[in-house]
């Protein structure tokens, strides 16, 4: 028989044991510590008396105590007397009332640990049923469980890195094996032995044990857990397993992994709540604090390990535990580790993922200066634009009247009687005034040579007077199309904004068009090109160059009033964004950090454990 003073192990939380949904696990409960040591005999003292009353196992097995009992099933100590051993039997609670499902859990499990032979775990000696309930034999661990020796403490860098390269080796011949565990934590991490604390715990010390929401990967268990059903523990389960117990797959224990190396880091879990939908929220939408802010001391190498594990997509986890084990122990040997730290595109894109509206408000913040200064950019140009093409517009209009204007004055002296020529030089007793087809160009030559006006003006035909044929004729595209539209069109207009010799114009053209006064003189010169124009023909086009530079500059400083209150506007959205962004962090830490070891007050928030 064994030692009657040997501390006996039980599993962590209470809690745990029993089921939220009904379920069978609480049968599967894994053996952990509860700090106390109980004594085999008769000593009616003792509080726990009952645990100790004589209970009728399968033939081969001596009793020797009751570890644990959840709402169903019950773990007790026994003796099995053919290797002489001290074992820990499992069975179901309610004698002669178990239902076929429970059953084939029990049988699952019994099966998932007997395909297992792993140092690092639980091993399975014997199964089968006793007056129609199944029964479990395993190894018993007298020290205890990892969640035991936490205690809310962290643990150093190197021995946290230690401790989970070792049960991501032991989860990689699982996951070849085909099991997922899918409620890895540190109360299912047994440890064989007592030690005085976690400095002194060796890898080879620790058993992975309940396998009861284990998952076979060769669907051996295929229907017993609905598509829509949930196990798991809250803290350390998986996104993709909240959304479905079946979606989870290797990748989830990675993740537990990377919850458990951050409870060694930091003394707490990555998301805890008093609630199970506010943990489930959590998961879902917050990143986890960065290891470094709640453990100083760690590297950055570690962090980076730990964060890959716990990232929200499956596929951005490492590929296997084999992995995770690989790089960790390239950390402990001061090599690279293989995992990188995510880039700002992934960082920032993960972050407006879960804060849709603080990333729309900082989309926004961000923007809004830009977009200000391209409409208002916009606006000013399309200012300068209008501005210019009204002017120019007067400018030409003013232009045709006053040749008119002239016109008319050239036909009244001609009907007074008067003499009038037309050549350059003056004739004796003759009124030297320019013919009207020239006088816009020669009031244009004036304008040009104006310090103020800045424009250039051009007349130019398809049919030109001979001395202005190498001037008077369409010089580019702008000019031959401004011809061949405004000959069909002549009430219309032209333009063209452009950029000519390295700076921006205004290229306005109009149809200068033949009346009674013109029409004989054009038909009756023996040097004109055409002899049969009508009244209302086009005679050539007018076209006005105007530099846009002056008018730029004055919009420029008449906007500047409207850039500053885009500005300050954009500084007003920019700090809203920052403000809901610390709002948001600091919602996340009240909800997510639990206070560093040594706050006595924190109350422990509870694991909550959904079962099949």
């Amino acid at each position: 028989m064994p030692d009657t003073n040997e501390t006996l192990s039980l599993g962590s939380n209470p809690n745990e044991l029993g089921s939220m949904s009904g379920g069978l696990n609480d049968l599967t409960a894994p053996l952990v510590c509860q700090n106390t040591t109980t004594q085999i005999g008769g000593d009616s003292n003792r509080e726990n008396s009952e645990d100790f009353a004589p209970v009728e196992l399968p033939p081969g097995y001596l009793f020797d105590g009751k570890i644990a009992a959840g709402g169903m099933g019950v773990v007790y100590r026994a003796w099995q007397k053919s290797l002489n051993r001290a074992v820990a039997l499992k069975m179901i609670l309610m004698r002669g009332a178990a239902t076929s499902e429970m059953k084939q859990r029990f049988e699952v499990e019994a099966q998932a640990l007997g395909r297992l032979s792993h140092p690092g775990i639980i091993q399975v000696y014997d199964h089968g049923e006793y007056h129609g309930n199944p029964f479990i034999v395993m190894e018993l661990c007298t020290g205890g469980n990892l969640a035991d020796l936490l205690v809310r403490r962290q643990v150093a860098p190197q021995k946290a890195a230690l401790l989970v390269a070792s049960l991501a080796e032991s989860m990689e011949m699982a996951h070849r094996a085909g099991i997922v565990h899918r409620d890895l934590k540190p109360s299912n991490i047994l440890i064989k032995e007592k030690v005085e604390s976690i400095d002194t715990l060796l890898p080879g010390q620790m058993r992975i044990a309940d396998f009861g929401l284990a998952k076979q990967l060769d669907s051996k268990d295929a229907g017993l857990t609905r598509a829509d059903q949930l196990v798991g523990t809250a803290n350390y389960m998986a996104p993709e397993q909240l959304r479905s117990a079946n979606k989870a797959g290797p990748a989830a224990d990675i993740y537990a992994l990377g919850t458990i190396l951050y409870e060694l880091l930091t003394g707490c879990v990555p998301f805890q709540a008093p609630t199970f939908m506010a943990v489930m929220r959590l998961l879902e939408k917050e990143d986890p604090l960065p290891v470094s802010r709640l453990a100083y001391n760690c590297p950055t190498d570690l962090e980076t390990i730990c964060l890959k594990c716990l990232a929200k997509n499956p596929t951005q986890r490492y590929a296997s535990a084999a992995d995770l084990a690989a790089d960790l122990r390239r950390f402990l040997a001061g090599e690279p580790i293989m995992a990188r730290r995510p880039g700002l595109t992934e960082s920032v894109w993960r972050w407006a993922r879960n804060r849709p509206g603080v990333a729309t408000l900082a989309l926004l913040a961000a923007l809004s200066p830009l977009a200000g200064v391209i409409y208002i950019q916009w606006l000013a140009n399309e200012l300068v634009r209008h501005t210019a093409l009204e002017s120019v517009a007067q400018q030409a209009d003013l232009l045709l009247h006053a040749n008119d204007e002239y016109s008319d004055i050239v036909k009244k002296v001609r009907d007074l009687g008067y003499q009038i020529t037309h050549d350059p030089i003056p004739e004796k007793n003759k009124i030297p005034l320019s013919i009207p087809a020239t006088f816009i160009h020669d009031i244009g030559h004036r304008l040009e040579r104006s310090p103020t006006s800045d424009i250039d003006v051009r007349l130019y035909s398809e049919y030109p007077f001979p001395w202005r044929a190498k001037e008077g004729g369409a010089r580019d595209t702008f000019e031959r199309e401004a011809l061949k539209q405004l000959e069909a069109h002549p009430e219309q207009h032209i333009h063209s904004f452009e950029v000519k010799d390295g700076k921006k114009v205004l290229r306005y053209a109009i149809a200068r068009v033949l009346k009674d006064s013109c029409v004989d003189c054009h038909n009756t010169r023996a040097d004109s090109p055409k002899k049969n124009w009508k009244v209302g023909d086009v005679r050539g086009v007018l076209e006005i160059t105007r530099p846009l530079m002056r008018d730029e500059n004055e919009v420029r400083q008449r906007v500047k009033g409207p850039l500053w209150a885009v500005t300050l506007l954009s500084c007003g959205l920019i700090f809203g964004a920052i403000t809901a962004v610390v709002a948001s962090r600091n919602r996340g830490r009240r909800n997510t950090r639990q206070h560093l070891p040594g706050d006595a007050s924190e109350k422990e928030t509870p694991n909550f454990r959904i079962e099949a």
